[in-house]
């Protein structure tokens, strides 16, 4: 019963994001060390994207690989080209104006003013440990939407 319901808050309208949408990606799973420091750490991490309308949807997706064909690649699908697109620094981020993004906007995590990624980040890892203790890659985008289709 629960697969069923997470199947359908999953379901899209077809609409984009639009507006402001704030797009960040984080790491799930396994101990290993900083990824900011140590690339070519022993655990495997699940890399998780997520794009948030302020005051709207939100939509998340399990992604093989944090590159700029990835990365882009999802915020052509699912965000408006008219949309003010704020991202963190990475270097992934910074040619979007060349693919129709010409408002994009890059933002130090310190300073956000919108906490609304940070606290979805902690809850989703939050439930990941605490509830499920453990959740397959295959099966993360589904337990994803649970907590990001109530925003």
């Amino acid at each position: 019963m629960m697969k069923q319901i997470r199947i359908l808050m999953g379901k899209k309208d077809g609409s984009l994001l639009d507006k402001v949408v704030e797009v960040d990606e984080s790491y799930f799973g396994g101990k290993g060390a900083n990824r900011a420091y140590e690339w070519k750490s022993n655990a495997k991490k699940e890399i998780i994207m997520g794009m948030v309308q302020r005051n709207g949807k939100a939509y998340m997706k399990h992604i093989p690989q944090a590159t700029q064909k990835v990365l882009v690649k999802e915020i052509k699908e699912h965000i408006d080209p008219k949309a003010h697109v704020m991202t963190d620094g990475l270097l992934a981020y910074k040619n979007l104006p060349e693919y129709g993004y010409f408002k994009h906007y890059t933002i130090d995590h310190a300073y956000i003013l919108n906490k609304i990624f940070e606290e979805l980040w902690g809850r989703i890892k939050l439930a990941v440990k605490g509830v499920y203790r453990h959740v397959r890659p295959k099966y993360l985008e589904r337990y994803m939407r649970e907590y990001y289709f109530s925003i």
